[in-house]
């Protein structure tokens, strides 16, 4: 519980990074930093809940690295940020992450001006996904066969407890409670 407001805080810090360096103005980046912080949706309702989400801190950084003509060395880092990023959550943050990717590589491949950046960032998300493919198996075994988990399946029961269906009469009996006379 304690890694979520550090990585809020990372995460305002690389937007402001971000923003800064694409407006070079350290106010545009300060309002993006606050904007993220003072989000409802990260502090309060959702990632709360589900504190693996709060690792967002690479997400400007593969925004910011997509967006540029990637250069072998700027290529590498993006690797390096999109498995990084995709190793948090494989179910919901690795395809928001490839997804969007791999359009944009799509509608660079499109464009001739383009066409040598959009090869390059269709590269990057095939070394991403081999990158990510041992890990991407074992979930992918894992779900197929819960019992092959290790650890877990001694944890796991053994046999499905079926709920008992019961009126509401001895539902409110159970609490307590008499029933309201019809």
């Amino acid at each position: 519980m304690t890694s979520k407001p550090g990585c809020r805080k990372l995460t305002g810090t690389t937007m402001h990074w971000v923003a800064w360096r694409w407006t070079h103005s350290h106010p545009a980046g300060f309002v993006a930093a606050s904007v993220f912080l003072t989000t409802p949706w990260v502090s309060q309702t959702f990632v709360p809940i589900v504190p693996h989400l709060a690792a967002f801190q690479l997400f400007p950084l593969i925004v910011y690295l997509a967006h540029s003509e990637l250069e072998p060395r700027q290529a590498f880092w993006l690797i390096v940020a999109v498995v990084g990023h995709c190793l948090t959550d494989l179910v919901y943050v690795a395809p928001a992450v490839l997804v969007p990717l791999a359009l944009l590589s799509g509608l660079r491949l499109v464009r001739v001006s383009s066409r040598r950046s959009g090869i390059r960032l269709a590269v990057v998300l095939a070394i991403s996904v081999l990158a990510l493919a041992p890990v991407l198996y074992a979930y992918a075994v894992v779900a197929r066969h819960p019992q092959s988990a290790g650890a877990w399946s001694r944890v796991t029961p053994t046999r499905r407890v079926q709920p008992r269906v019961t009126s509401r009469r001895q539902r409110l009996a159970s609490w307590g409670r008499r029933p309201a006379s019809r």
